[in-house]
């Protein structure tokens, strides 16, 4: 008899049906495949193969009811994924009839696959190689002996992007770093840091970058760095780089409990040890801008429409610049990182020959990047307009961007007077330096300066690649009036940011 059988029906005497071939299911599951073909799905009970094919489910407390069996009867049976039958260690075991003679016990002496042990030589997952848990099966650099918790299709969405190179997304209910935890975290680092020292690791813990790793380790974040002037190169005054859990009482560090403050001056507030009243110091010091950069530039410094070229426009005065090496994340696409820039240049300095410059130059390999490598820069015009570094510049026309300022007219020194609207109070300001009253060209209630209030930088990386990022301010044009810029939250995403 062939087709289905639908669960061993049972006639009246209560014996069972018996097909002779087919496919067995559901039901109390008495029946199912006696004479070949595939065992079927159990019911209440379970089902099997006396002459061949696949060995069925344990029915009742264990047994495997298959019909009538001679009391001791053994067939074979391996309840392991086919291919793995016979590949050492994994062998077949064997299901005894039983007293009663209705069907066959539960399968005995099997060896089953499981997941390879590293390092001890043995074929556990029946694969035909031993300790193939160190090999990378999906091809992200880590092996499942090195810590990778979804090596193979089936152990997660996308194996590739889950590893120990990998950071955890939140909410997303994976163990994106297989450290164990899912959607942990980070722990900040920054706690015990000293207020000052030009050691590059101190800045990436100060924005939220923990963790030194060797290039070879193939783990995420920060590898080494610099601390230089604004072309890579020369001695930068100590004073020029701190790391503070505020500037002044009202801007506190925005992740952990420091953030990194790079100064063309002094980086302290008011209140701090070094504090520069004037806003304006480390006289002397004098470089080349970023050569990449500016050549890319055309060999200038961006400026909006109808301001003056920067004076003595190819040097960098008072400059600081912190260069960090990573190593992206294998699921990260950008980053980004909190930026609050204060500047003496606000408010007559706007449009002018001397308004200091911000960038933050990102070295990766992502084409989706700017072409001169500066992610901080901003558009104030149309859509065909000059993008611009972060500087007093981009109070012209009322752009928004300064907000921590006083309304009134900017430009005095410049070529382009204009009204500035958008500044919506000083609290950010108190107790910086750049609060204290000067009166000046453009108005007589002027502050020393103002700032951005904080601003999202973000930029695009290649999951796994090495990248540069730099952060670099000067004085423009001479040495006097100063910036100072702090940074904080660096984060890594898994989205593609537009730039």
């Amino acid at each position: 008899m062939g087709g289905g059988a639908e669960g061993g029906l049972t006639n009246a005497g209560g014996a069972p049906t018996m097909p002779s071939g087919g496919t067995g299911s559901g039901g109390f599951g008495l029946g199912g495949s006696v004479a070949g073909g595939a065992a079927g799905s159990g019911g209440r009970g379970g089902q099997g193969s006396v002459m061949g094919g696949t060995a069925g489910q344990a029915g009742f407390g264990g047994m495997v009811l298959e019909g009538p069996c001679t009391p001791g009867e053994q067939i074979t049976c391996f309840d392991g994924p086919a291919q793995t039958l016979g590949v050492a260690p994994c062998k077949n075991g064997h299901r005894t009839c039983l007293a009663s003679g209705l069907g066959f016990g539960a399968c005995q002496g099997q060896v089953l696959p499981t997941e390879d042990i590293c390092g001890d030589g043995l074929d556990q997952d029946c694969s035909g190689q031993a300790d193939d848990a160190a090999d990378d099966a999906d091809g992200d650099g880590f092996t499942i002996c090195a810590g990778d918790c979804c090596d193979k299709p089936g152990q997660c969405a996308n194996p590739f992007a889950v590893n120990p190179g990998g950071f955890d997304e939140l909410g997303n209910g994976v163990d994106d770093d297989c450290n164990g935890f899912i959607d942990d975290t980070p722990v900040p680092c920054d706690d015990s840091l000293p207020v000052d020292g030009q050691t590059p690791a101190f800045a990436a813990n100060a924005m939220g970058l923990c963790g030194e790793f060797f290039t070879e380790s193939h783990l995420p974040g920060y590898l080494g760095g610099f601390v230089t002037q604004a072309d890579g190169s020369g001695y930068v005054e100590a004073s020029a780089l701190t790391y503070r859990p505020s500037f002044g009482p009202n801007v506190s560090a925005r992740e952990g409990q420091r953030m990194m403050l790079l100064s063309t001056g002094r980086a302290a507030a008011a209140a701090d040890a070094g504090f520069d009243p004037a806003q304006s110091q480390r006289v002397g010091e004098e470089g080349p801008l970023p050569a990449t950069w500016l050549l890319a530039n055309g060999g200038s410094v961006p400026v909006p429409p109808g301001c003056p070229p920067i004076a003595q426009g190819n040097t960098a005065y008072d400059s600081a610049m912190v260069t960090l090496a990573l190593r992206v994340p294998t699921n990260a696409h950008s980053f980004s990182v909190q930026v609050q820039f204060y500047t003496s240049d606000f408010a007559e300095g706007v449009c002018s020959a001397y308004a200091d410059q911000f960038v933050v130059l990102l070295d990766s390999s992502s084409p989706l990047n700017p072409p001169d490598t500066n992610i901080a820069r901003v558009r104030l015009s149309s859509p065909s307009g000059p993008w611009l570094p972060v500087s007093a510049n981009l109070a012209v026309g009322s752009s928004g961007y300064f907000t921590n300022c006083v309304n009134g007219l900017v430009g005095c020194q410049g070529s382009l007077t204009s009204n500035y609207s958008d500044c919506t109070g000083t609290s950010a300001l108190l107790g910086t330096g750049f609060d204290t009253p000067t009166p000046g060209a453009c108005t007589s209630n002027a502050l020393r300066g103002a700032s951005t209030g904080w601003r999202t930088i973000r930029g695009n990386v290649l999951p796994g690649e090495l990248v540069n990022v730099s952060f670099a301010v000067w004085d423009s044009g001479d040495n006097k009036l100063d910036s100072t810029v702090l940074v904080d939250d660096f984060k890594w995403s898994t989205e593609v940011v537009s730039n």
